[in-house]
């Protein structure tokens, strides 16, 4: 049995906006959108366990942010209930250090 999530949902703002930086190519992008599909499956389909198909990143602040990686990329996510939240998207190395207080106050903000 799973952690009950019913729906996975990208907050198009937050993802949209890291995807359209000149860091992701158009082979990237898709990359990360058909893995944010096959997540959704695993767990609104399968019902997989939350924690086989993501990892926590950091419980600082008031949130808890999962991080789910395919190859050298990053998604990240918040839960609300039965929903996880993707906030964001980023490049192994580079995300984690530079942009880890965004990732933060963007699961605060929602």
């Amino acid at each position: 049995m799973g952690h009950n999530i019913d729906v996975v949902t990208l907050h198009d703002e937050f993802v949209f906006a890291d995807l359209s930086s000149d860091a992701f190519s158009t082979e990237e992008e898709k990359t990360v959108l058909d893995d944010l599909s096959e997540l959704r499956e695993h767990l609104t389909v399968w019902d997989r366990d939350l924690t086989k198909c993501v990892s926590i990143l950091t419980t600082d602040g008031q949130e808890t942010i999962y991080r789910r990686r395919a190859g050298d990329l990053r998604s990240y996510c918040i839960r609300r209930g039965s929903t996880l939240w993707v906030i964001g998207v980023g490049k192994r190395r580079k995300t984690y250090d530079r942009d880890l207080d965004t990732i933060i106050d963007r699961a605060e903000s929602i």
